[in-house]
């Protein structure tokens, strides 16, 4: 018996998917992915997000989602894209993903318990976000990202050493660390140490990092490239990944990296722990701790032989994110869940 189709899906954004950001770098890949099962899959880009109060974009937002005719079944990632949503029909999204906190400032909680009231269901891409949510009073399915692992190939050989090749894939805001990366590389060079780190990102403390890189007297061995929608020209020739971040609710920049066969020195906050195996796909550290982290890199520069087995086991760990195991589930929740939006404009 035929499984019954998806109903045309509608994705929901904070930021366009032309801004940086990790959920706009795997939509395109999966929205492509889900049309070529013949499912009718679009993103609504929202406005642009610069400086707006929540409720003037809610309001702009809305007015641009008003505009679809159904049957549609709306997936929100992010608690304003669902209330934008909610505001154009008068019900929720059929799903909402809570890709993290961190963004949503003080009042997050009574935020996301006023999102998620309406959703047919929540989704989490880690258990660590979900037990945050748990404490909130709202109650989240784990569904984990899906990336096109094709696009992150590993050279057919690892580039030589030295210079120790290290990169950081990030916004450049607090909670990501990118401070901390700075001040492992200059501890890495004390030690003699040849590095050249890759810092692939743009962000407003680019200014400050910036001058942070000429104050530890990195100088060319630092290099800021800004953001990139290919991320992989990086990554894939790196020998270590950083992500020394503070708040981390998954970490996608782990499974592009592994899929590269990049292994990653990363903060154990978060997400991250469920990503990294320590030891085996690569180091976790205490955040806001440059000697941990450089010594961490070390460790693997030292021995070439465990940094070639991590390199191998991070992609195998990678390709269980990709579109081809990942979305299926996805499918098979939007079948359970029926549209969101009836032809004319009604809710089901």
């Amino acid at each position: 018996m035929d499984r019954p189709r998806v109903v045309p899906v509608r994705h929901l954004l904070r930021y366009p998917v032309a801004e940086p950001g990790g959920v706009s770098s795997m939509l395109p890949a999966w929205v492509a992915w889900a049309n070529r099962q013949g499912t009718d899959t679009a993103w609504v880009d929202p406005p642009s997000a610069a400086g707006e109060p929540a409720p003037v974009w809610i309001r702009r937002y809305a007015a641009r989602l008003a505009h679809l005719s159904g049957p549609v079944l709306a997936h929100a990632h992010h608690p304003w894209a669902a209330l934008a949503w909610t505001a154009a029909w008068g019900t929720g999204p059929a799903v909402l993903t809570v890709h993290g906190v961190t963004d949503l400032g003080a009042g997050a909680a009574l935020l996301l318990r006023e999102a998620a009231a309406g959703a047919g269901v929540v989704t989490v891409p880690s258990r660590a976000l979900a037990a945050r949510l748990a404490t909130w009073g709202i109650r989240a399915r784990m569904l984990p990202n899906a990336y096109d692992t094709r696009r992150f190939v590993p050279l057919p050989e690892a580039l030589p050493w030295p210079p120790l090749r290290l990169v950081v894939v990030a916004r450049l805001v607090p909670e990501k660390g990118v401070d901390t990366a700075l001040e492992a590389a200059a501890r890495l060079e004390a030690a003699g140490r040849t590095v050249r780190l890759d810092i692939v990102g743009d962000g407003p403390l680019r200014p400050q990092l910036e001058g942070l890189g000429r104050r530890l007297g990195l100088g060319g061995r630092v290099r800021f490239h800004g953001f990139s929608p290919r991320p992989e020209q990086w990554l894939c020739r790196a020998h270590i990944l950083l992500l020394p971040s503070r708040a981390e609710a998954f970490g996608n920049v782990i499974v592009e990296a592994g899929a590269c066969g990049v292994p990653a020195v990363a903060s154990r906050t978060g997400g991250i722990p469920e990503q990294v195996q320590d030891g085996i796909t690569g180091l976790l550290v205490p955040p806001d701790n440059p000697d941990a982290l450089a010594a961490a890199v070390l460790r693997l520069a030292a021995d070439r032989r465990a940094w070639e087995g991590m390199r191998r086991a991070a992609r195998r760990q990678a390709l269980r994110f990709d579109l081809d195991v990942v979305l299926p589930r996805w499918q098979d929740l939007y079948r359970s869940l029926g549209a969101s939006v009836s032809a004319g404009g009604q809710a089901p």
